[in-house]
């Protein structure tokens, strides 16, 4: 689903997905989400990034984290339950925030709504 909406005078694309987490830490584009908008090679300069993810935890604790460290055997990670949200702001963590899992026998579901 792709929405429009207006924050000071200026339109942001917003999309908004469910994925589904498993045991394997990945980002936000390995689960299927979009994080980029556009062609990058066209001469009209319609390519975007995403600049702000709102992750909601709809089924299964997960753990989040950045780089490669997160890991549920460990307990690397910060752990959200199911109804817990985290607001990705900004390129970067949009980019390489890593989410999976708690439990890695559990798989479960995030709801994601980024804005471009």
């Amino acid at each position: 689903m792709h929405k429009i909406q207006v924050i000071g005078g200026i339109a942001h694309a917003v999309a908004t997905q469910v994925v589904s987490c498993t045991g394997t830490a990945k980002t936000l584009s390995d689960l299927g989400v979009t994080v980029t908008i556009g062609d990058k090679t066209s001469p009209l300069g319609n390519f975007s990034k995403a600049i702000y993810a709102l992750v909601t935890v709809e089924q299964a604790d997960i753990r989040y984290g950045y780089g490669t460290g997160v890991s549920s055997g460990t307990g690397v990670g910060h752990k959200l339950a199911i109804d817990d949200a985290v607001a990705l702001q900004g390129e970067s963590e949009v980019k390489y925030a890593r989410f999976m899992t708690a439990s890695p026998s559990q798989s479960g579901n995030l709801q994601v709504s980024v804005m471009f």
